[in-house]
């Protein structure tokens, strides 16, 4: 996956034109109360629904929520066109609980930005197992935000949407599907986009629903067993779409918004020792995946949260910035007293 080749340009669509006609959504603004939806977190049943676009819009949980970290983004954004949806998977484990999500998007920006060198996490949306969507790439949800999802001309022609997971072989759970279709059919119905139609991307003609693997060879995602499911997630779009215009659609009930992340916090036996309970505690702390592993992401992190240059590696200058911030003596030398302050701090924070 890359960013090469995005260009600050709206290429002609052509597709969708029902949608197009039928949608007063479709090359305009979306109207203030969705806009604000987007926002806030609100979903549209807290509001008389002004267009069909809006009677379609899942709940989506915001950046703010899932403690996105907006100073390691690259901007500015590029804004292209939608003419369609490519549908990944993240590879990650398949057994997390709700309240690991946040603390899985956040490592999966960081990794994005800072080991890949990507603006910002390169998926439009993402959808946990339990049906739940995410905000993902900021810039805008109504907007056509280009994503870093895939190569080239794809990037900047299909919103991103990944599945929170690894679909190789294990089912794609029906939550996880059915919030997906809504996603993708409002955002189709604010672009006017027919999901039976095609679009151009980096290696030729795509159909408007694909998956990753027919945008770029070598890979498998979004799993086997999510690319099965590509035929019902165009059936199940197009009879949201249809419903939404003819009005039949009831808004969802509203998904219950959490204002900040939850992360479970453990209190840490000041031993000196840089153990994997404090590992974990830092990870939490900096935004990265909590497994007690602390390798390159961390440090990086790390790094952009004191202040230092980001280099990966837990260097001098690094470890000066940690112990001024802890109240270690700042020598550039990581013993055992700078874990003690840190140990100690992260308790206290």
């Amino acid at each position: 996956q890359a960013e090469d080749g995005i260009r600050d340009r709206s290429p002609s669509r052509g597709l969708g034109d029902v949608y197009k006609r039928q949608s007063s959504a479709s090359e305009s603004p979306l109207p203030s109360a969705t806009r604000q939806a987007a926002v806030e977190g609100v979903t549209e049943a807290s509001f008389l629904a002004a267009t069909p676009a809006d009677a379609a819009r899942p709940a989506i949980r915001t950046r703010a929520q899932w403690g996105a970290n907006e100073s390691i983004v690259k901007l500015p954004y590029t804004y292209a066109a939608v003419t369609g949806a490519l549908i990944h998977h993240t590879a990650g484990s398949n057994t997390y609980a709700g309240g690991d999500v946040p603390a899985i998007l956040r490592s999966i920006q960081a990794y994005h930005t800072l080991e890949l060198g990507w603006k910002d996490i390169a998926y439009n949306v993402l959808v946990d197992r339990f049906g739940v969507a995410w905000e993902g790439r900021g810039g805008g949800l109504d907007k056509a935000v280009a994503g870093g999802h895939t190569v080239g001309l794809t990037n900047e022609r299909m919103t991103g949407l990944a599945f929170i997971g690894d679909f190789s072989s294990v089912a794609t759970p029906s939550a996880m599907l059915a919030t997906g279709q809504q996603f993708i059919a409002w955002k189709f119905l604010v672009h006017g986009v027919d999901p039976s139609g095609t679009t151009t991307g980096t290696n030729g003609t795509l159909r408007a629903i694909s998956g990753h693997r027919d945008d770029r060879a070598g890979t498998t995602c979004p799993g086997n067993s999510a690319y099965a499911q590509l035929g019902a997630i165009r059936t199940g779009v197009r009879a949201r779409m249809d419903a939404a215009l003819a009005g039949t659609v009831t808004p969802p009930a509203p998904d219950p918004i959490v204002s900040t992340p939850t992360v479970i916090k453990t209190t840490l036996a000041i031993t000196g020792t840089l153990d994997s309970p404090t590992v974990k505690e830092l990870q939490k702390w900096v935004g990265t995946t909590p497994d007690g592993d602390w390798g390159p992401a961390t440090t990086k992190a790390l790094q952009v949260k004191v202040g230092a240059t980001v280099t990966g590696v837990r260097d001098t200058q690094t470890t000066k910035k940690v112990q001024a911030l802890v109240g270690a003596v700042a020598d550039g030398v990581w013993g055992p007293a700078t874990t003690r302050a840190l140990q100690t701090y992260l308790n206290a924070r």
